[in-house]
Parts: C-alpha cells; sequence; structure tokens
C-alpha cells in the first residue's frame, strides 16, 4: 500500500506539472516554439537517460534508489518554483525541467524490479494490471489537478506542489520494510557500459 501510494502521489504531481511548465513558458514567452522546446527538453532527458537507468536499479538497493529519485526530484522542482515565482529565466526553468526528467529516468525501472518482490507469483498479473491502471489514471488526474492549480495560483504553486508529491512519495516508500539485493551488472568489472544496459534492459 505504502509503495503503491507514493508512486500514485508522485506521478500524479508530475503529469500536474507538465501542464504547469508550458503555461509557464507561454505566459513568459508568448512563443509555441518555446512550448514545443520545453516538450523536447524533458522528454529527450529522460530518452537519453533511461537506457542507462535499468542498469542503476540493478546496481543499487531499489528503495533507496525510488527515495533518492523522490528526494532529487523535489530539489529541482523547488528550484523551479523559487525561480518562476522570482520571475527568472525560462533556460533555467528548462534546465531544472531536463534535471527532474533525468533524475527520475530510474523511477520506473525500480518501480518494475520490484514488483515481483512485493506480491506472490500468483498475484503477480494483478499487481502488473494495477501498475498499468494507475499510469492510465495519474494521466488524466494529473493534468486535471494542474489546471485548477493553475487557476487558484500560478505555475510557481503547481511547481512547489509537485515537489511536496516528492517528497510525501519518498517518505512513504522509505517506510516499505522489503529490501532488495543489488545485482553487480559489471561482472566484477569486465563488462562495459553497453553489456551492462543489456543487463538493465
Amino acid at each position: 500500500m505504502l509503495f503503491r501510494s507514493g508512486l500514485v502521489i508522485s506521478a500524479t504531481g508530475t503529469w500536474a506539472y507538465n501542464v504547469a511548465l508550458f503555461a509557464f513558458v507561454y505566459e513568459r514567452t508568448h512563443s509555441f516554439g518555446w512550448v514545443g522546446a520545453a516538450g523536447v527538453v524533458r522528454f529527450l532527458s529522460a530518452l537519453v537517460c533511461s537506457p542507462y537507468a535499468g542498469v542503476i536499479a540493478e546496481r543499487t538497493e531499489r528503495i533507496r534508489v525510488m527515495i533518492s529519485s523522490d528526494l532529487g526530484c523535489a530539489l529541482w522542482q523547488a528550484g523551479a518554483a523559487i525561480v518562476a515565482a522570482a520571475g527568472g529565466p525560462v533556460v533555467v526553468v528548462l534546465i531544472l525541467s531536463a534535471l527532474t526528467s533525468a533524475t527520475s529516468a530510474v523511477y520506473s525501472p525500480a518501480v518494475a524490479a520490484t514488483i515481483p518482490s512485493i506480491v506472490s507469483e500468483d498475484d503477480l498479473v494483478a499487481a502488473n494490471a494495477l501498475n498499468n491502471t494507475i499510469d492510465n489514471l495519474v494521466v488524466i488526474a494529473g493534468p486535471a489537478i494542474g489546471a485548477l492549480l493553475l487557476l487558484a495560483g500560478s505555475p510557481a504553486l503547481v511547481f512547489g506542489v509537485n515537489a511536496g508529491s516528492f517528497l510525501v512519495s519518498a517518505g512513504l516508500v522509505s517506510r516499505v520494510r522489503l529490501r532488495s539485493q543489488p545485482v553487480d551488472v559489471t561482472e566484477a568489472g569486465t563488462a562495459g557500459p553497453l553489456a551492462q544496459m543489456a543487463v538493465g534492459v
């Protein structure tokens, strides 16, 4: 329950933040080109980091990976909230957005690798189905919440709420007692980065 709750809260906050990011960029630049750049920066950084994310999830204790990811994302989002509230440069917010995406890239592989350890084999299919259901629900709920927060405040408010959601998620996940055993995907230092990524995949 703690595991799922942390996932729902952080994912919902992230989708709410997506809406606020685009609103912030357009509000400050009035340029759809900049809005497009915000999307590219956000998703390209995740794409670049994702191949090695599975390696990190294997080499490091997974609950620790998820907590570290949440705390890192909270730091970047708090920075974005401060910059937005102070009227700082859009580029700085985009850099913090890229850092958030890169830091969160490891979270999903860690979740996927942890699920088989917290449910029985008979419940694995149902657990994976529930995980997919959560992913689909937050895609709808997150932007709706983001839009409501924008009506009530500003993009800086949404960035701050997202930072808080990561902190809550980290607190919930830290209470999970299960701990995984890290795997030496380097094969005692003989495997290079590409071979390590194959293990991660």
